[in-house]
């Protein structure tokens, strides 16, 4: 384009006169007050109209008739676009040159040009040769627009930034839009949604329970009712949000419903310890096109004399078609009178023009509303010779303008039906606008509110009631979003915790026309997280902590002294002969002597000793500022102090013994896992060299025992994989209501050289401790596949089978290769196959562990988490990955007659796959008393020595 600007040479106009037609229609423009200019291509004269400058605030002497009069005065940021309009034009690219852009004025100001244009001559080579043009000012045009943006931005700020999940929905189920928040949590785009039907969108994707639900939710609010439900959405990169949903019919000032109101309240972490609810807010930005302008010389008789192209785009027709009609025949009979009364008045002198707004009637049949303005034309005698018209499409506008209150009548509404608190403010912080729900917060109504200063009204306080300046700071402040928790005093009202949000409100021009404040009540939530936070990290039955909070302490240990380096020492505690008590007198008796023995070894622990209960008869304790042979000291006190305990129960006396194993850890930084392995081999080892006792774990040896002992579990295992000798076992799964068998549980045996039958007690722990798991985890997956696929013996059809598979296996990425491997070539072992996912190894690799489950999934299969409830850490499964069942840890069934933790944790794990529609499975039913009672809680399967005690699978099945 600098091609094209220096290539003209702007002179005066040439003395010859231009063709008559244009000569003609450049008077007729002039007349009606448009800028008018005209170019010479071959010559490179330019001429400006004395309306063209006047347009700019000049006189006609004022500006030459150079390209650079033009070309200077526009704005630096629309220059390019200019000139390459023009030079697309002049190539032919274009039917016509269009360009809006801004122009400086003579008092430095820029008024903003509808510039348009057509080449009107061209020589034998098809160059242009002489191009003829108007510019409109439509400053007040833009400014009208600006002005309703900032209008729509008030209400539009408002739905986007509230915590909740919102969607505005018609009667009919399809939706309108969402808002931010629901976008954002899903990744989803606004035209990802808008016009789709609700229960097709991902958040219901669930389940088919919930589409069903959804809809269903659609046709009972649009016959008026109030719904709402409790259920699961999905979002985006597999998140998961429990909900409160609710479907509220909206109705206008005649009692129709005219659309549905969509919430989500975020109920998940109420559930399981934590409320995360955030809010964003962007403002919605609607865009609006100029409407085309029509031109026309009109004669003293309505009929067209002349007319351009956007004026046929108005109306439809073709030019030859409309110049042969009079506007007469395409106006609206309804508005023809006022028309030509004012055409009457404007003829006579009355007035000098006139500006109409008026309908045509388009050649298709359809109306289109158009903006008129109209000058008359006269000779210098002052004789009229015809009219000049100006015609805007205005459809755009009024459709635009219609929109508008639109939102703003839904969005008035939206804000009166969500369950969070809003409260408007201008510029200075005065409040315009409450919803109901701000009024009972505060505990003041609206009238009282509105024109009161947002700090005057709302006593936000920190926790130790200090108040918080942020309100009172305004409007000098918060010129983005600001989020937090507090205390809200309400007067003699009871104090609230609530999070609030406070944003700025922004025109389209980023100018402050207001704040938005949000205040969600989370008074009942932040007790509850406190109370599920207590229960996540302790222990139920000894009130110490579990495994979860020890490790988040033990890791708390580590970092600070490597910060702060001093001496430290790990204990692993684990009861000796503790089996012998709940195998003879039963568990209720076993939790009883657990309990005793957890008051006696605290009492002689330091207060500030971490002491946690591990699981089972596991013991932890951390001991900081406490050197190893210091350590050994304070486990000889604990050894002695279970040596002197006595437990009686009736007539029977029992004592116990207790093996500890103590890790110092090293100069080296170690993770929790390497502590905790390093003082459960030394425990380990003080177990099998005579119980009783206290090892430090060494390097090269522990107390003088060498690790042969761990070499020779290991080296048997592989001389196991190496000769044949591991074997199939299977336990019965039964129907707790029929008392049939519905599936069959896959256990590992070793067999010794000797033919013995070796548990896996003595060579998992082995296993996993020395990378052989993994290997043992896919002989057994290779194994069912075989076993599957066999015709005799065969597993019935009916029945399903489970494999334990551990959590470091599943983030292993070679035994992924071996599920793939195993089961895209056995569709049967697909079908009926069921993986529990055992707790015995925590995964390395959270995101490898999930890539594993999901290509579980992916084959079809199906996943169960194994020993569900012994600690939160299951909790955590549940809520992380997608399972189809739980097996719960047989420490609840077999002790569940008249215990008052385990009878109802029982059912509410019953209820929690109830709620989420999965099996669960109750392991170590021992007697019909426990089958009875699991079955009245309502549990549907169980598997025990009740039922069957394992043993070889071939037999089973024949």
């Amino acid at each position: 384009m600098p091609a094209l600007a220096s290539s003209m040479r702007v002179a005066a106009l040439p003395a010859a006169a231009p063709a008559e037609p244009a000569e003609r229609w450049r008077a007729a423009v002039e007349a009606s007050g448009i800028g008018v200019w005209d170019w010479c291509v071959t010559s490179g004269e330019v001429y400006y109209s004395p309306e063209w400058k006047a347009m700019l605030g000049y006189a006609d002497d004022e500006i030459g008739a150079r390209f650079e009069e033009w070309q200077d005065r526009v704005h630096a940021d629309d220059l390019d676009a200019a000139l390459a309009a023009i030079d697309a034009h002049l190539k032919g690219h274009t039917a016509m040159y269009v360009c809006e852009h801004r122009l400086r004025g003579r008092d430095g100001g820029y008024r903003w040009i509808l510039a348009r244009g057509r080449v009107i001559e061209r020589d034998a080579a098809g160059r242009a040769t002489r191009v003829v043009g108007t510019h409109t000012d439509i400053t007040a045009q833009r400014r009208a627009l600006a002005q309703m943006q900032e209008r729509e931005a008030r209400y539009a700020a408002a739905f986007h930034s509230t915590f909740q999940l919102m969607g505005v929905v018609d009667v009919d189920g399809r939706v309108i839009e969402g808002n931010d928040t629901a976008l954002a949590f899903a990744g989803l785009r606004a035209e990802d949604v808008s016009g789709r039907w609700i229960w097709e969108l991902p958040y219901f994707q669930a389940s088919p329970q919930t589409v069903a639900l959804v809809r269903e939710a659609v046709q009972q609010a649009a016959s008026g009712q109030l719904v709402r439900a409790e259920f699961e959405i999905l979002g985006a990169h597999d998140a998961r949000m429990m909900v409160d949903f609710s479907l509220k019919p909206v109705r206008d000032a005649k009692g129709r419903i005219t659309m549905l109101i969509a919430e989500g309240h975020d109920v998940s972490e109420r559930r399981r310890a934590a409320i995360e609810l955030g809010a964003r807010e962007r403002a919605l930005r609607l865009t609006i096109q100029a409407s085309p302008i029509g031109l026309a010389m009109v004669g003293l008789d309505g009929r067209w004399l002349m007319v351009n192209r956007a004026l046929c785009e108005i109306v439809g027709y073709g030019q030859q078609e409309l110049m042969s009609m009079t506007f007469q025949d395409i106006t609206h009979p309804d508005d023809l009178a006022p028309d030509l009364e004012l055409v009457r008045r404007t003829i006579d002198g009355e007035i000098a023009g006139y500006r109409l707004s008026k309908r045509y009637l388009r050649k298709d049949g359809g109306i289109v509303p158009i903006q008129l303005d109209v000058s008359l034309v006269r000779d210098a005698d002052g004789h009229p010779l015809h009219f000049l018209s100006h015609v805007q499409d205005v459809s755009a506008r009024l459709r635009y303008e219609q929109l508008l209150q639109q939102e703003k009548e839904r969005f008035q509404v939206a804000l009166s039906a969500i369950t969070d608190a809003v409260v408007i403010t201008d510029t200075q912080g005065r409040i315009d606008f409450v919803n109901p729900i701000a009024e009972r917060l505060l505990g003041v109504v609206s009238s009282a509110l509105i024109g009161q200063r947002l700090g005057d009204v709302v006593d936000l306080r920190e926790e130790a009631g200090e108040r918080l300046p942020l309100l009172d700071a305004l409007p000098d402040q918060h010129a983005s979003f600001v989020q937090g928790l507090a205390n809200l005093y309400r007067g003699s009202l009871p104090r609230l915790w609530i999070e609030y949000a406070l944003a700025p409100l922004k025109d389209g021009g980023g100018e402050p026309i207001g704040y938005v404040f949000m205040l969600h009540d989370v008074t009942q939530a932040r007790a509850l997280t406190r109370a599920l936070e207590h229960q996540a990290t302790h222990d139920a039955l000894t009130g110490l902590l579990n495994r979860s909070g020890f490790e988040r302490q033990l890791e708390q240990q580590r970092r600070a002294v490597v910060q702060q380096p001093r001496p430290w020492c790990l204990l692993y505690l684990d009861l000796d002969r503790f089996k012998i008590v709940n195998d003879t007198i039963g568990h209720d008796a076993g939790d009883e002597l657990l309990r005793a023995l957890a008051l006696r070894l605290r009492s002689v622990l330091r207060s500030t000793d971490v002491f946690a209960r591990l699981g089972g008869d596991e013991f932890g304790v951390i001991l900081d500022r406490c050197a190893v042979d210091e350590a050994e000291l304070v486990a000889a006190k604990l050894i002695d102090a279970v040596e002197h305990f006595r437990f009686r129960r009736d007539e029977q006396q029992f004592q116990l013994g207790l093996s500890i194993g103590i890790a110092e850890p090293p100069d080296a930084v170690c993770s929790v896992a390497d502590l905790l392995r390093m003082a459960d081999a030394a425990c380990y080892v003080a177990k099998r060299t005579g119980r009783n006792r206290a090892c430090v774990y060494r390097d090269s040896g522990i107390d003088g025992f060498t690790p042969a002992v761990e070499f020779d579990a290991v080296n048997a295992l592989q001389r196991a994989f190496d000769d044949d000798r591991l074997a199939v076992y299977a336990q019965k799964i039964v129907d707790l209501d029929s008392r049939r068998v519905v599936g069959i549980e896959l256990l590992t045996r070793l067999i010794g050289p000797d033919g013995s039958v070796i548990t896996p007690d003595r060579f998992l722990p082995a296993a996993e401790r020395n990378d052989l798991i993994t290997r043992l985890d896919g002989w057994m997956l290779r194994r069912a596949a075989t076993l599957l696929a066999e015709r005799k013996p065969c597993v019935p059809k009916e029945w399903y089978v489970t494999i334990n598979v551990s959590g470091l296996s599943l983030s292993d990425l070679r035994f992924h290769r071996v599920i793939s491997e195993v089961l895209s070539t056995s569709a049967g072992l697909r079908d009926r196959i069921c993986f529990e996912i055992t707790e015995s190894a925590a995964p390395s690799n959270w995101h490898v562990t999930l890539q594993g489950i999901e290509l579980l999934r992916s084959h079809g299969c199906r996943v169960l988490l194994d020993d569900f409830g012994s600690g939160f850490t299951a909790f955590n499964y549940l809520r992380h990955l997608r399972v189809d069942g739980i097996k719960i840890a047989q420490d609840f069934t077999t002790a569940i007659r008249g215990d008052p933790v385990n009878e109802p944790v029982v059912s509410m794990i019953a209820q929690i796959g109830r709620k989420l529609g999965i099996k669960v499975i109750a392991e170590g039913v021992e007697d019909e008393a426990t089958a009875s009672q699991l079955h009245a809680l309502g549990i549907r399967r169980g598997q025990g020595f009740y039922f069957h005690h394992p043993q070889p699978v071939t037999e089973l099945l024949v």
